[in-house]
């Protein structure tokens, strides 16, 4: 498995599938593209965090928890319009180029239109993420 800071792009990593130790909860009814994730490494900066909050009607959020060493193959169907949130752990994205992308707790990103091809938790701790996205709009 391959290392380096959160949000670097390496060109080491394994193709996971599958989606062993992987819990979803619905809250309510650089190099390369994916060095769009963003932290904010300011002194004093709080991380950015959705877990034991309310969302505006017009929003869902959703808690997905993966356990150590656990992975989830990536659907893009799950994550559309989502904007993510690493809330705690450690998070690799497995890449369609063989490559993967390290993120830790309070990383956000967004995972639409990126080659991914599975969500891993290199860590011995579980990795929980919320995903917060617009509610369809009727007939849509």
């Amino acid at each position: 498995m391959s290392s380096g800071p959160p949000g670097r792009h390496t060109s080491k990593g394994a193709r996971a599938t599958g989606r062993p130790g992987a819990h979803d909860t619905m809250a309510t009814p650089g190099e390369g593209p994916l060095m769009d994730a963003h932290r904010d490494d300011r002194p004093g900066a709080a991380p950015l965090s959705f877990l034991g909050r309310r969302v505006p009607p017009a929003f869902r959020a959703r808690v997905v928890t993966i356990g150590p060493g656990g992975a989830l193959a990536y659907e893009a169907a799950a994550w559309a319009d989502a904007l993510v949130i690493v809330e705690r752990g450690a998070l690799e994205l497995a890449c369609a180029d063989g490559g993967s992308v390290h993120l830790t707790g309070g990383d956000v990103l967004w995972l639409a239109g990126l080659p991914v091809l599975a969500l891993r938790n290199p860590g011995h701790e579980p990795v929980v993420l919320t995903a917060v996205s617009r509610h369809p709009r009727p007939g849509a």
